[in-house]
């Protein structure tokens, strides 16, 4: 595991060393209920950028069963003491509970993997260029969901991407 800044997550790709990033970040995990598929990914364009910087791929993921695995409180007063940790100290508590506290409820986890999406680096990526690749890598996500979901138990079940 490696600090997400900036810099960090810039020279371990120069050195060509494969990185997992989730991008929807605490916000993301917020929001994250059984019964749920949301991510945060319209406005998470730094991941892209980095990619465009330094020519590494973008390989779309997704983790079908994580959202159902634990549930956490939904109280108003709770949910603005976590969005005020998350943007003072820039962490996040959640308690959360599943069968029980930090028993996680029974379901299953299948991950699934698409294709690597080549990036060609560019020294300065345009907005334009960053846009673009952007909505091919969430068109590419939302391909290998809807590629997935039947099989997987999640057929009436939309993803949601804001």
């Amino acid at each position: 595991m490696i600090d997400a800044t900036r810099n960090v997550i810039k020279k371990a790709l120069d050195s060509h060393v494969s990185l997992i990033l989730l991008p929807g970040g605490e916000r993301e995990a917020l929001e994250a209920l059984p019964g749920r598929e949301l991510l945060f990914l319209k406005q998470r364009k730094g991941f892209v950028k980095m990619a465009l910087e330094t020519g590494a791929s973008l390989v779309p993921v997704y983790c079908f069963g994580a959202n159902d695995l634990y549930d956490h409180p939904q109280h108003e007063l709770v949910r603005r003491w976590q969005l005020w940790l998350v943007q003072k100290a820039r962490t996040l508590i959640v308690p959360y509970w599943g069968v029980l506290p930090l028993l996680p409820y029974k379901v299953p986890v299948t991950v699934v993997v698409g294709a690597p999406m080549e990036v060609h680096k560019v020294e300065n990526p345009t907005n334009e260029q960053v846009d673009k690749l952007h909505e091919d890598y969430m068109a590419a996500l939302i391909a290998l969901y809807d590629t997935h979901k039947k099989e997987l138990g999640y057929g009436d079940r939309p993803l949601i991407i804001t």
